[in-house]
């Protein structure tokens, strides 16, 4: 009775091992699960953070053409109203000469035609 007590404590123990190994392998495919989900996911962030900072990088130099942009147009418009000036400022001037020409002309044919 005491060897097959012997013999039932080590079927158990063998078994208790077995399990013990099994529990084992599972263990360590978990942990490689683990390893490959953490790796994974670091990628994924390692990409999504070079892709924000791309989209950061082209907005800045969006912006920073569309001021460009911006400011040469409003460099050529201020251009063509300072020569938009000129011209009524030479247009003025040309017109008050003509006045006075046509006026001196006006006063001497009237001198003229009392003489």
């Amino acid at each position: 009775e005491a060897s097959s007590d012997i013999e039932a404590k080590n079927e158990e123990l063998e078994k208790l091992r077995a399990d013990l190994k099994t529990s084992e392998e599972k263990a360590a495919k978990a942990l490689q699960l683990a390893n490959k989900i953490k790796k994974a996911a670091t990628e994924k962030v390692q990409t999504l953070n070079e892709e924000k900072r791309k989209a950061l990088v082209e907005a800045e130099q969006g912006k920073e053409e569309a001021i460009a942009t911006l400011q040469a147009e409003v460099d050529s418009l201020r251009s063509i109203a300072e020569q938009s000036k000129i011209q009524l400022e030479q247009l003025l001037s040309s017109s008050e000469k003509k006045i006075e020409e046509l006026t001196s002309s006006h006063q001497n044919d009237i001198l003229s035609a009392r003489s």
